[in-house]
C-alpha cells in the first residue's frame, strides 16, 4: 500500500476510535452507516479541492486546439506550453476571444478553457482542455498538473484505493465525525468536530498546494496569474 493512501476499513476504524465503539456489534452506528458517512465526506473533499496532485505530459500535434484529458483529472491546477504557463480562462472568454466558434488560426497558446462534457443522466464523461489558438507546431510539450478524482470506498474491492494523501486521513474522519454529531442532533458536539475539521482542511489545502508546487518545473504562479 502506498503511503499516501487509505482503504475504507483504514478510515472506519479510526473513525470508530474517535467514537468509542470498536466494533459494529451493540454499537450505535453499524458498519454501513460509518461507510456512507466516508463517502459523503470523500464528496465534501471533492468540492474542497483537496487530494493528491498528478501530471500529464502530451505532444501537440499541429492543428489541434484541444487535448482530452485523463479520466481521473478532478480539477485542472495548471499547465504550460513548451515550457510557457498558460492562463486560464472561462469558457465563455474563450468564446469571446475566439469569434463565438474557436475560428482563430494557428499560433502558441497563451490561454486555457476547462470543459466538461456530460452524458444523458448529466453526469461527467470527460474533460478536454480549449486553446485560444489552434497549435502551430507539432511535438511541443503541452505538461498538465491536476488534482486526481478520488474514488468511493466500498468494502468489495477494499484494496482500491482513493486518491487522497494519507496525512489526509484526520481530515476525513473529522467530517465523518460531524456528519454522525449532526445525525444524533448533537449541536455542540457537532461544533466541536468541525472546528477539527476547519483546522485539518486548512493544512490539507496547503499539504495539496505544497505538493502541486514542488511537482512544478518552475516558480510556481510567476505571473501571479492565480489571484
Amino acid at each position: 500500500m502506498a503511503e499516501y493512501q487509505f482503504s475504507l476499513a483504514d478510515v472506519r476504524t479510526r473513525v470508530r476510535t474517535f467514537l468509542m465503539q470498536s466494533n459494529a456489534e451493540g454499537s450505535r452506528w453499524a458498519d454501513a452507516d460509518i461507510d456512507t458517512f466516508i463517502n459523503t465526506a470523500l464528496d465534501d473533499l471533492r468540492l474542497q479541492g483537496v487530494g493528491e496532485t498528478a501530471r500529464v505530459t502530451e505532444a501537440s500535434a499541429e492543428g489541434d486546439r484541444e487535448l482530452v484529458l485523463p479520466d481521473d483529472v478532478w480539477k485542472v491546477l495548471h499547465i504550460t506550453y513548451d515550457g510557457q504557463w498558460l492562463k486560464q480562462i472561462t469558457m465563455d472568454d474563450l468564446l469571446r476571444m475566439t469569434g463565438g466558434d474557436f475560428s482563430t488560426g494557428t499560433g502558441t497558446p497563451a490561454y486555457f478553457a476547462v470543459e466538461v462534457d456530460y452524458d444523458a443522466d448529466e453526469d461527467e464523461e470527460g474533460t478536454r482542455i480549449r486553446f485560444d489558438c489552434a497549435c502551430s507546431e507539432s511535438d511541443k510539450d503541452i505538461v498538465v498538473w491536476y488534482l486526481r478524482r478520488p474514488e468511493d470506498l466500498t468494502e468489495e474491492d477494499d484494496d482500491a484505493l482513493v486518491g487522497l494523501y494519507k496525512a489526509f486521513t484526520p481530515l476525513l474522519v473529522y467530517r465523518v465525525l460531524v456528519l454522525c454529531a449532526k445525525t444524533d442532533g448533537n449541536r455542540q458536539e457537532a461544533q466541536d468536530w468541525d472546528a477539527e475539521y476547519q483546522r485539518a482542511l486548512e493544512a490539507a489545502q496547503r499539504e495539496t498546494d505544497n505538493r502541486a508546487e514542488s511537482d512544478a518545473p518552475q516558480a510556481w504562479d510567476p505571473y501571479g496569474w492565480s489571484g
